[in-house]
């Protein structure tokens, strides 16, 4: 099974959603959404879960359509990457694209659970965040393909 159309799919799963997410946490403030975090928990949660099911599903399909004798670590990884996207913050980068423009390193991010941890968390730690995980990511699909 070819591993390109996974690619071009999540690619493109990542646009959309990031689309989609700059309406929610931009355009519909222009229309008075007020921000809380009632119902913001309830959308990142269901953001969350989109990717954990598409990954589940790109590891699953991959698995069940593949004649790799490692495939499970393909399909593993495959999981792994999904949900890495998700966490890793790529979709802001891309949110932020969609905006326009990065914001300043003044701007602290306060939406991001890590800015528990890191008071001023900006745009550069999240680029040294989103560096790790990328990294992280690089290292999984070097040990899968070396095998």
């Amino acid at each position: 099974m070819k591993l390109r159309y996974y690619w071009v799919t999540t690619l493109m799963l990542m646009m959309f959603l990031t689309m989609l997410d700059h309406v929610v946490n931009s355009t519909l403030y222009l229309y008075g959404l007020i921000f809380d975090w009632s119902w913001f928990a309830v959308y990142g949660l269901a953001m969350f879960m989109i990717w954990i099911f598409a990954g589940l599903r790109s590891g699953f399909l991959y698995y069940y359509n593949s004649d790799e004798p490692d495939k499970l670590k393909t399909s593993i990884a495959l999981v792994v990457t999904d949900i890495a996207i998700w966490a890793g913050g790529y979709l802001d980068f891309i949110w932020f694209i969609i905006d326009g423009q990065l914001p300043t390193p003044d701007r602290v991010w306060w939406w991001m659970p890590q800015a528990r941890l890191i008071t001023d968390y900006n745009i550069i730690h999240h680029a040294v965040y989103v560096g790790i995980w990328t990294a992280a990511l690089a290292l999984l699909w070097y040990k899968v393909k070396k095998s």
